[in-house]
């Protein structure tokens, strides 16, 4: 199987596990500092680190955007105005 590999920083949420994130990171071999940390699931990632997180625990990624552009919110019509 071929790993997956991603082109740049992307802002990656995994879901929770009951473990300490920056612990489960260490674990992998990633090292965070709280500077990418966003919350306690939300996480900005270089591309080795996601291809890591790809490779050995691609189950935990909940979500990933490389461009926050991409993403579309909708007003839900009872909050419209």
């Amino acid at each position: 199987m071929t790993p997956k590999t991603a082109n740049e920083q992307a802002i990656v949420t995994l879901y929770k596990t009951g473990i300490d994130t920056m612990e489960l990171l260490s674990d992998l071999g990633i090292d965070m500092i709280n500077a990418k940390m966003i919350d306690d699931t939300t996480l900005r990632l270089e591309k080795n680190e996601i291809d890591i997180l790809q490779d050995k625990v691609p189950y935990l990624i909940a979500m990933s955007v490389k461009d926050l552009a991409e993403i579309v919110y909708e007003i839900p019509e009872e909050e419209k105005i």
